[in-house]
């Protein structure tokens, strides 16, 4: 699946993609675990195709951002409830609309 995405990635740029998945395949050979990435290996494989390579890791880096952000979560009702009781008590007679737990 990532090989294939890659071959694309590389495809797209009208790299010549064969060349380009042989010098990936030899920087991130475990299964491609992205997350072995050293400063010492991102400086070699950039200096390979600095252009399109370094693409290709911001694409990557810009995917684990996106994987790792939360959305908001509901609470079930019995913590719903403690919550509204605690920020009633906080704001006293104030207008409660909506409170937004993060």
């Amino acid at each position: 699946m990532v090989k294939g995405k890659v071959e694309k990635f590389y495809n797209v740029l009208g790299y010549k993609e064969k060349e380009d998945i042989r010098i990936f395949q030899r920087y991130f050979p475990n299964n491609y675990n992205l997350n072995e990435l050293t400063n010492d290996i991102v400086e070699d494989f950039l200096s390979h195709n600095p252009i399109a390579n370094e693409g290709l890791l911001l694409g990557i880096e810009i995917g684990k951002h996106v994987a790792h952000q939360r959305r908001p979560q509901l609470l079930n009702a019995k913590y719903s409830a403690e919550i509204s009781r605690f920020a009633q008590q906080q704001i006293g007679n104030l207008m409660q609309e909506q409170l937004l737990l993060y």
